[in-house]
């Protein structure tokens, strides 16, 4: 019957997770009659890299998401970011990076590296709309504020990119030249 494979399946992923969170160093042990038991889940499941399986506990989650999405990881954050600008929801990955950012800038949980990543990802969107300008703003502002951190090479490369975009290639030219020269 349908209500009990629900069960099963519910049985099975609590197990999933537990195991998943073994595997990676922790152990997370989620109640599964809290309301955002399924985000976090997902969450597990993100940070464990099965990145279809959190992606459809979002799916399944979306109404509660903005209620909790302050419980979740960077990871997981990163990944349904990446999820919806790929599907083409623009609108709601740019709301989502901004307010990753503003909400958790202060959050010591959330490294330099997690931020860049966001702010990676933010970029990104523009760059898909073809709004280059406002793309490398996000783009530098990763630079200038994780300069320490990969991202802030991939960074000045998406720069770079911008600027063959709009076919300013002199200054395309000095990013990639100036990235070419760099150690990192």
């Amino acid at each position: 019957s349908t209500v009990k494979n629900a069960e099963r399946v519910k049985s099975a992923e609590k197990f999933m997770s537990l195991c998943l969170s073994q595997s990676s160093g922790g152990i997370a042990v989620i109640d599964p009659n809290l309301p955002q038991a399924g985000l976090l889940m997902g969450d597990v499941f993100a940070r464990a890299g099965e990145e279809n399986l959190a992606w459809q506990k979002y799916l399944e989650n979306k109404k509660i998401f903005d209620q909790f999405r302050h419980d979740l990881s960077p990871a997981y954050i990163q990944l349904i970011a990446r999820r919806l600008l790929d599907n083409g929801e623009r609108e709601a990955a740019v709301d989502l990076c901004r307010s990753f950012i503003i909400q958790r800038q202060k959050d010591k949980r959330v490294t330099d590296v997690d931020r860049a990543g966001v702010q990676l990802i933010l970029g990104d969107c523009y760059f898909r709309e073809q709004r280059f300008d406002i793309a490398r703003s996000e783009y530098n502002t990763c630079v200038n504020l994780y300069a320490a951190t990969p991202q802030a090479v991939t960074a000045r490369f998406k720069v770079g990119e911008c600027f063959m975009a709009q076919k300013m290639y002199d200054k395309a030219e000095e990013v990639f030249a100036d990235l070419a020269k760099s150690k990192d």
